[in-house]
This record gives C-alpha cells, sequence and structure tokens, in this order.
C-alpha cells in the first residue's frame, strides 16, 4: 500500500494547481476532555436519520482500509480536483474492488468490507463516502473510512494525503455534517496502519514511541469528539496483531519478537484509554476485540477456525487451511493505468524515479507534462489493479486477499459480529 499511496500523492501534488491548503485546528487542552470537540462547527450538518432495523437511526463508520469503500478515491477527487481538472481514482483487478448495479466500488477487498454488509443488514439504502473537502450537501455519506488512514500522523509522501484524514479529523468531520440522534451507531476501527509504522520504526525506539503516543493522543481526541457530541453508540474494533499478516507471517526470532512487542504495547494502550474514557460516557464505547481473534498459532486463531469452518467440502477446506496467511495478489506486481483526457501516461519511469530522484524532482517531471498536455477541462484517470500471485488461484480459497487486507468471506464473518453487536445494544434502548 505504500507503494501504491506514493505513487498517487506524486500524480495528485503534480496538477498545476496542487494541494489546497488545509488549515489546522488548534490544539484543545486534553486535560479538560469535556471541552474536546466542543468547538466543532455543525452549523452545516444536516439530519439524514431514519428507523432501520434494530431501531438504529443511523449508521456511520470511522476507520482506515478495511472498512473503507469508494472513501480514498473521493478523497482525492474532493480534495485535488479542481474546475478545469477532475480526478477519477479506481481500485481493480484481481483482488481489489466489485461491481454492483452497473457501479464500481474501490476498495481493498473483492467484496463489500464488512461496514458496508452492516449497512446494508440494517436497511440502509446508501453508504456514500465523505470528507472534509466534500463542500456543503443537502445529505452526506455515511462512511469517513479512508483507506490507509491512520490515528496517528504519518511521515513520508503519503502524509500530504493522509494526514487530512486522520480519526480525529474524520471524526471532527463526522460531527461537522451530521446530525446526531440517540440511536446512531458509530463503527469505529483503526490501528492497522500504525502498527505497521511503529513496526517500520522499530530500529529507532524513540521515533516509534513518539508516534505511538500522537496515535494514542488523537485517539483519544477521535472518541471524545463523538462522545462529547451526543453519541451513545460506539462500536471500537481493536487492530489485529500485525505477525497475523502474510506481510509479516514469516519472520522470526528477534524480528517477530519486535513485531508482536510493538502490537502487543499497542493494543494494551488502547484498551487502557478505553477503560478510562468509557465509565465518564455511560459505556458508550462497545469493544470488538479483533487483536483477540487473530491472536494465537496459523489455522487456530478464532476468525480463522471460524472462517475454515465456512468450507463444507473438506478438499476445499484443505486448500484453504494450506493458503492461511498467504496473499491471494503479489504487491511487487502491481499494475497501474494513468490516462490524462484519455491520452496514457508512463508512470514506470516515474515508479524507478522515485527510487533514486528526490520527490520535488519528480513531481516537476509531471508538472512539465501536464503544462503541455491540459485543457481547458480535464479528466486525470487513474487505474489500480493488483495481479493474483499464482496463475491458477482461486480467491474463495484464500482468507487474505494482499498483504494484510482479508477477503470477502471473512468481511462476512466480520459483519455477523458486529450486527450481533448492534443487536444487544439495542435491547438497552428505551423505545
Amino acid at each position: 500500500m505504500k507503494k501504491m499511496l506514493s505513487i498517487l500523492t506524486v500524480l495528485s501534488v503534480s496538477t498545476p494547481l496542487a494541494i489546497q491548503a488545509v488549515s489546522c485546528s488548534n490544539e484543545l487542552d486534553l486535560n479538560n476532555p469535556y471541552l474536546v470537540g466542543k468547538n466543532i462547527d455543525k452549523s452545516q450538518a444536516k439530519d439524514s436519520s431514519g428507523e432501520y432495523q434494530f431501531g438504529v437511526s443511523n449508521f456511520y463508520v470511522i476507520g482506515d482500509s478495511l472498512s473503507d469503500q469508494d472513501g480514498l478515491s473521493e478523497l482525492i477527487n474532493n480534495k485535488l480536483s479542481t474546475s478545469i481538472l477532475k480526478i477519477n481514482l479506481q481500485l481493480g483487478g484481481d483482488g481489489y474492488g466489485y461491481d454492483e448495479n452497473g457501479v464500481h466500488h474501490s476498495n481493498f477487498s473483492n467484496g463489500p468490507t464488512a461496514s458496508v454488509q452492516v449497512s446494508k443488514a440494517l436497511g440502509l439504502e446508501t453508504f456514500n463516502a465523505s470528507n472534509q473537502f466534500v463542500g456543503i450537501k443537502e445529505e452526506y455519506g455515511k462512511n469517513y473510512s479512508v483507506g490507509g488512514a491512520t490515528a496517528g500522523q504519518v511521515s513520508g509522501i503519503s502524509s500530504i494525503l493522509l494526514n487530512d484524514v486522520t480519526v480525529d479529523k474524520q471524526t471532527k468531520t463526522l460531527i461537522s455534517q451530521q446530525i446526531i440522534h440517540e440511536k446512531d451507531i458509530v463503527f469505529f476501527e483503526i490501528g492497522g496502519n500504525d502498527l505497521m509504522s511503529m513496526i517500520d520504526l522499530r530500529n529507532s525506539p524513540s521515533d516509534q514511541l513518539k508516534f505511538m503516543n500522537d496515535s494514542l493522543k488523537r485517539l483519544r481526541i477521535a472518541l471524545l469528539n463523538l462522545l462529547n457530541n451526543d453519541v451513545k453508540n460506539i462500536i471500537f474494533m481493536t487492530p489485529p496483531i500485525m505477525s497475523f499478516a502474510p506481510r509479516y507471517a514469516n519472520k522470526t526470532g528477534d524480528e517477530l519478537k519486535a513485531i508482536t512487542s510493538v502490537c502487543s504495547e499497542y493494543y494494551e494502550n488502547v484498551l487502557k484509554l478505553l477503560n478510562e474514557i468509557n465509565p465518564y460516557y455511560n459505556d458508550s464505547i462497545h469493544l470488538y476485540d479483533l487483536y483477540k481473534y487473530t491472536l494465537g498459532e496459523k489455522g487456530e486463531t478464532n476468525l480463522e477456525k471460524r472462517w475454515l469452518d465456512t468450507f463444507s467440502d473438506s478438499s476445499l477446506k484443505e486448500k484453504a487451511k494450506s493458503n492461511l496467511r498467504v496473499a491471494y495478489t503479489d504487491e511487487s506486481k502491481m499494475d497501474f493505468e494513468v490516462k490524462l483526457n484519455d491520452k496514457p501516461i508512463e508512470i514506470s519511469e516515474i515508479i524507478e524515479e522515485l527510487k533514486t530522484k528526490p520527490f520535488d524532482e519528480v513531481v516537476n517531471t509531471i508538472i512539465e507534462f501536464l503544462k503541455n498536455n491540459l485543457q481547458a477541462e480535464n479528466i486525470l484517470d487513474v487505474k489500480i489493479k493488483t495481479i493474483k500471485a499464482q496463475e491458477h488461484a482461486d480467491l474463495n480459497s484464500f482468507f487474505f486477499t494482499d498483504f494484510v487486507h482479508p477477503t470477502k468471506g471473512v468481511h462476512e464473518l466480520v459483519s455477523k459480529d458486529i450486527l450481533n453487536i448492534i443487536e444487544e445494544i439495542s435491547k438497552t434502548w428505551k423505545n
């Protein structure tokens, strides 16, 4: 994903009008938690509530690529498109995205994510993406999750996009756009990308600790933004342990120990944060412990065993078992198709330049191309296609579609768990 986001960012910031400047909100006094989020402007908030399954009045999502559907593509289009340039991003190929009712949805799985499946099961007619750049609308989307998003602020090229959608900013945007009701549900999942950033920093303990502290701080702000603005029902999903994912599944020795150690430390700190906040808000945060469900030896975790049990055919089940913690797609073979006004842009050279040249030089190269090819109105189409690692592989027998993202069958299991939690929450509501 890091490679993909780097290329997307380079293409995006190379437009003549570049990226809009976004003002940062003033830091709040976290020693007075009841004031956090109270200064959010709600003057343009809209009421999109309804009557749904279990008495739910609305369903919103905060998070990253485990929940995202069209969020990353919507962010790029909303933030970077101008009056003369429209940017379209599509995720597809062998393991990303899916088509439904003639519409292609971009996400990091081969079907609807768990949050989308929950939204459908509750009876919501639409599950569109929204962010702080969409402008004023009659009705905003309910999905604020964005592929690649984090709690903590990241560094490097991708920060140009992703630091606008950290979870504190996602929740701020949600509150500014939506009128909240007592029976609204917010599904909140984050941390996988934070953990991968911390794993990358394992040889720099001070930087790793600094990032972890920033992540926890912004996570706290994000939760308080919701709780101090009348959100009564939050389902918080912990990130999985990263040694469970194909990217790290083959690590051993001290390297594996370092990975599991930082995952465990972050998890314990997140639980501590939730336990600190929850009593002051009538236990409004309900835990879905994905970390616990992914902890254990290969084939022995709660989620893996439940997924394997969905196979009635013994031979298919054995095949699926052999594919645990193996990626269906090959991250190194990801294909990029970029067109400006239907004119192909060869980006293989850009990819190579990113390895050896400074970011500014690569951007300037693309700017020169754009200057020579821009018209009065322009469309920049970016298609990213994943490629399967094995020619005859059956996607249905894989738990993971890529290095860290699960396939639609796994999402279906998680969606059922979330729906069970929602049903239990609904039993506490007064009619």
